[in-house]
């Protein structure tokens, strides 16, 4: 373990055992979403964790970033999805149909239009999803499922969490009056 990790991990504030207890409930959280993705037959589950990556990693699980998240997210799915689509639609010319579509969005994004769709989360769904293996073998309508679910089972458990806990802060007495 390097320097940097250790004082990462000393500048949490978590001890040793507080870090073995949050991984032991992420590994719970995780599991109840892969169980309840598997019950109802759904199986892209990579579209669900790139939304809670994306979420997490660049918007910090803000609730007010959600909406956008998810949006960019599906809008970059539907994205990768019209690599697929259109060569059926368009014949020989699908595959530039799809790159003028590519051209525009590209565009967008660095004109920083339509930010709530074409962002960051947008992005990454359209990397992953164009990737020849990962775009030949995803059942789109399963991914499209997949993130509705990631969407409301991550969104939620967030929003409950931090629901509980500001009521637990708000029950605790003020250290001032403590004095």
């Amino acid at each position: 373990m390097s320097d940097q990790t250790v004082r990462t991990a000393a500048s949490s504030g978590m001890t040793p055992v507080q870090g073995l207890m949050t991984l032991g409930a992420v590994v719970v959280v995780l599991a109840i979403f892969i169980a309840g993705s598997m019950f109802l037959g759904l199986h892209d589950l990579w579209a669900g964790f790139l939304f809670l990556l994306c979420w997490a990693s660049f918007e910090h699980a803000a609730a007010d970033k959600l909406f956008g998240c998810a949006a960019g997210a599906a809008f970059g799915l539907l994205l990768a999805w019209s690599m697929k689509l259109f060569p059926g639609w368009f014949g020989d010319a699908g595959l530039m149909v799809f790159v003028g579509v590519l051209l525009i969005v590209v565009y967008m994004q660095i004109m920083q239009w339509a930010k709530t769709l074409v962002n960051a989360t947008a992005m990454l769904y359209l990397t992953v999803g164009v990737i020849p293996m990962v775009n030949a073998e995803t059942q789109f309508t399963s991914a499209f499922l997949v993130l509705a679910l990631a969407i409301a089972y991550f969104g939620g458990l967030m929003t409950t969490m931090r629901v509980v806990g500001d009521r637990r802060a708000a029950a605790q007495p003020s250290s001032l009056l403590r004095r």
